[in-house]
């Protein structure tokens, strides 16, 4: 693990010796660190200008299934058709023997609008027929 960058505020002699702004900021990238990263090709997309929709979702699996499985579910079912998901990992509650429901606040975005509550239920439903296909 190694430090790529360091960013902060300037000191207030840095400032009035060079007669920069009143809050002034500088940054130092390690470019020999940043050139040993894996190279491996991130994944981005555009922010929507269309309001997200979101929802929190409550799964009961079991006890078994890890929440890294329900992830690349849900990834997989909403990142298509120009939309795209974030996930987080509200609650897992476990109090019976052999299941437990893990909790997601799940955030949709679409690239072209703004999805209604009715499109945003077909996605859910999608999703649980998804996860109850793993147990």
């Amino acid at each position: 693990e190694s430090i790529l960058g360091i960013v902060g505020e300037l000191n207030s002699d840095v400032i009035s010796n060079f007669k920069l702004p009143k809050y002034s900021g500088a940054m130092e990238i390690n470019l020999e660190a940043l050139s040993r990263l894996d190279g491996k090709r991130r994944s981005t997309y555009s922010i929507s200008k269309y309001p997200p929709i979101t929802q929190d979702i409550s799964l009961l699996v079991n006890s078994d299934v890890k929440y890294k499985e329900i992830e690349k579910i849900i990834l997989e079912t909403v990142n298509r058709d120009k939309k795209t998901a974030s996930l987080e990992c509200i609650d897992i509650y476990a109090k019976e023997e052999g299941s437990k429901s893990i909790t997601v606040r799940i955030t949709v975005e679409h690239e072209d609008k703004t999805l209604s509550d009715n499109e945003f239920e077909k996605i859910r439903e999608k999703i649980v027929k998804r996860v109850n296909k793993i147990q």
